[in-house]
């Protein structure tokens, strides 16, 4: 019975940022030259849990990379180097010769990786002095079409990666499993049931550290398929906390549908608007009634007959003015608002004022 890991660092969110990542597993696979074709996910991803510094992890992938389908020249010279700066980490020496032998039967003019020892440099030194002469190099051409044919014979990189993920994960190299579905997550072509799947390792690996964000991804794997079922090496725990938001997803009542396009809103915003300035302009109505009031008393009482006549309709025309603003300010604003927060169809709002009089218009089409 496998012993599942209480403490892990997942790393898969910070590789989606690594160069390494785009270029090694994102590629297109048919139309290129042999320097064009990307290295395959497997080899690309073995490299970068060497240079993250686990080289068990490295180990398992390269378990998988010696048996998978679609590996170029330069893929199995790749392989070799890696297995060779492993076999040195081991101290076997025989072994990296070994590496380093079948690499330059590859290409007899193989570089290492920038990033190899000095040591496995003079290695492959001594070993490409001693090799004995071969038949004559393929020529660029052969390579390039020799290229293109294995790309093509690639599995989808989110595929491989996903296998490459359970294999981890069983083999409890939980952190290596983590920067994998990084570099799954960020690999071409994804589609929705490959994202599906990698959700779910995603909260198959949170289920290691923090069971909320396991329930996170179980319910977004189970939002965009209700029908996802968990890979069977899934221990006991995570299958019942998967159950559990399976359940809870199923009882969710169905979204509400959306409301059909409109622009009732917009006539909501202008409705209240024309509102608030029909508002104001009872206000100032108001203050102009106020003041031809005031001036009608004062003629009344120095005995000004046409001043006191020109001020009281004035006064009264002001008074008539300001009160029909007013209440058809109030009168927009409550189309306005009705408008706007129901949004009811499309409706269109007039509002006008003349000498005496205040209009307000509504007309359009309710839902």
């Amino acid at each position: 019975m496998l012993i599942w890991s209480s403490k892990v660092c997942l790393g898969w969110t910070a590789v989606v940022t690594m160069g390494l990542a785009g270029p090694a597993v994102g590629a297109e696979r048919t139309g290129a030259s042999a320097s064009e074709v990307p290295p395959h996910p497997l080899v690309a991803a073995a490299e970068t849990l060497y240079q993250r510094g686990m080289p068990q992890a490295c180990d398992e992938l390269l378990k998988l990379a010696y048996v998978a389908t679609g590996l170029t020249d330069d893929d199995l010279v790749r392989v070799q180097f890696l297995a060779a700066m492993r076999e040195l980490d081991e101290q076997n020496q025989l072994g990296a010769r070994r590496a380093l032998s079948q690499a330059l039967q590859l290409d007899r003019a193989a570089a290492p990786p920038p990033s190899s020892s000095d040591r496995l440099r003079a290695l492959l030194d001594e070993v490409r002095a001693q090799l004995p002469p071969g038949p004559p190099a393929k020529s660029k051409e052969a390579r390039q079409a020799a290229a293109m044919k294995a790309a093509n014979a690639r599995e989808p990189a989110p595929r491989v990666l996903l296998r490459a993920v359970d294999t981890l994960y069983v083999s409890l190299q939980i952190e290596g499993a983590g920067i994998v579905l990084g570099l799954a997550f960020s690999s071409t072509p994804l589609t929705a049931a490959d994202r599906t799947h990698l959700v779910l390792r995603r909260g198959i690996l949170a289920m290691e550290s923090n069971e909320n964000e396991a329930r996170t991804a179980f319910r977004e794997a189970l939002g965009a398929d209700p029908k996802a079922v968990l890979p069977d090496y899934t221990p006991p725990k995570t299958r019942g906390v998967f159950e559990e938001v399976k359940i809870a997803v199923s009882t969710l009542p169905p979204p509400s549908p959306p409301r059909p396009a409109n622009n009732s809103q917009t006539w909501g915003l202008a409705a209240g608007g024309g509102g608030a300035a029909l508002a104001v302009g009872g206000a100032v109505a108001g203050a102009l009634a106020l003041s031809a009031y005031e001036a009608e008393k004062k003629a009344s009482a120095s005995g000004d007959y046409d001043g006191y006549l020109r001020n009281r309709d004035a006064a009264r025309a002001a008074v008539i003015t300001a009160n029909g603003l007013y209440g058809a300010g109030v009168v927009a604003l409550g189309v306005g608002a009705f408008l706007f927060l129901n949004a009811p169809g499309d409706v269109k709002v007039w509002t006008g004022a003349g000498k005496g009089t205040v209009s307000l218009t509504v007309g359009g089409s309710f839902r």
